[in-house]
C-alpha cells in the first residue's frame, strides 16, 4: 500500500511580553491510498480505508523566552510547551489487516477510527556557558486517545515530528503513549561556526499499547547514544552530520534468521537558500 496526503494550515499567533505565545491552528488535508495488486487481494486480509478528507484542530500555548543562533544549534533559555490536538477523518471507512503479535502469530485487525484525541507536552532547557559550550536538556511527552497505526505518532529517526529518538527507524514504534528524555552538550571547534554535540536519549513506552494495529513491544524502556556535527562551509554553507546508535534495538536479515542487538543511523544534510 502507498499513502499520500495533501493539505493546507491556516494559523493564528499571539504573543505576550516575550514570554507567552498563545496559538491555533485548522489542518484541513486530503488522503489518498493505492493497493498494487487489489485484484489478488479481493476477499482477503488487507484492505486500505477509502481515500478522505481530515480536518484538525490545534491549540497550543507556549511559556518560556529562547534564543538561537546558528539555524538553532546553540539554544539558551527554557521553553515549555502544550499542544491538543483533535482530528475528524471524514469519509475514512474501515481498514483491514493481520497484526503481527510479538513475532509469532497473526491476528485480524478493524480500524474504523474518525475521531482522534493527540496531547502533546515538552520541556527544553537549555544554557549558553561562555566560549559557546551549550548543555541541552529536552523532554517531550504525549497521550493519545482514538489512534490506529495509520495516525498514530511515528516514533523514532532525526525527523520524526514531534518524537525524535536518534538510532531507531522511522516509524519504528507507534504508542499512545511516550516519554522520551534527552540531553546533549555543544562543544564548539575552532572553526566555521563548528560544534560537536554528543548526547544520550532515552524513550519510554507503557507496556500496553493501544495502537489499533500495533502490537506492544518487547520492552518499556529504549536508550541510544548520539553525536551531532555541525559546520558552515567556507563560513557559508551550513551541513549537519549526525550519527547515532540505537542500544536496544534489533535486527535480524530475515523472518528465521536470529536477532542482533544495536543499529547504526547515519544522517548527513545541507542548508541552502534560494
Amino acid at each position: 500500500i502507498t499513502g499520500n496526503d495533501i493539505g493546507m494550515k491556516f494559523f493564528f499567533e499571539y504573543k505576550a511580553h516575550g514570554y507567552f505565545t498563545l496559538g491555533a491552528v485548522y489542518h484541513p488535508k486530503y488522503y489518498f491510498y493505492r493497493l498494487f495488486s487489489r485484484e489478488d487481494n479481493t476477499g482477503l486480509w488487507i484492505e486500505p480505508p477509502n481515500n478522505h478528507f481530515e480536518h484538525e484542530l490545534i491549540a497550543e500555548v507556549k511559556v518560556g523566552k529562547l534564543e538561537e543562533k546558528n539555524f538553532g544549534v546553540l539554544k539558551h533559555g527554557f521553553l515549555l510547551r502544550g499542544r491538543y490536538s483533535y482530528a475528524w477523518r471524514q469519509g475514512y471507512g474501515s481498514f483491514y489487516d493481520m497484526q503481527l503479535n510479538r513475532g509469532i502469530f497473526f491476528s485480524y485487525v478493524k480500524s474504523d477510527i474518525d475521531k482522534t484525541q493527540k496531547v502533546y507536552g515538552d520541556l527544553g532547557i537549555y544554557y549558553l556557558f561562555r566560549h559557546d559550550v551549550n548543555l541541552q536538556i529536552d523532554i517531550h511527552g504525549a497521550y493519545h486517545y482514538g489512534v490506529d497505526r495509520n495516525n498514530a505518532e511515528q516514533i523514532g529517526t532525526w525527523f520524526a515530528d514531534h518524537a525524535i529518538m536518534p538510532g531507531y527507524h522511522n516509524y519504528e514504534f507507534a504508542h499512545d503513549r511516550y516519554l522520551i528524555g534527552r540531553i546533549a552538550l555543544g562543544i564548539p571547534l575552532m572553526f566555521w561556526s563548528s560544534q560537536l554535540k554528543p548526547g544520550f536519549n532515552a524513550l519510554y513506552m507503557p507496556r500496553e499499547n493501544r495502537v489499533k494495529g500495533i502490537d506492544n513491544y518487547s520492552r518499556t524502556l529504549f536508550t541510544s547514544v548520539s553525536a551531532e556535527f555541525f559546520t558552515m562551509i567556507g563560513g557559508m554553507v551550513p551541513v549537519w552530520i549526525k550519527y547515532a546508535y540505537g542500544i536496544d534495538a534489533r535486527r535480524k536479515q530475515n523472518f528465521f534468521s536470529p536477532a542482533h542487538r544495536g543499529n547504526h543511523e547515519l544522517t548527513v544534510y545541507f542548508g541552502a537558500a534560494f
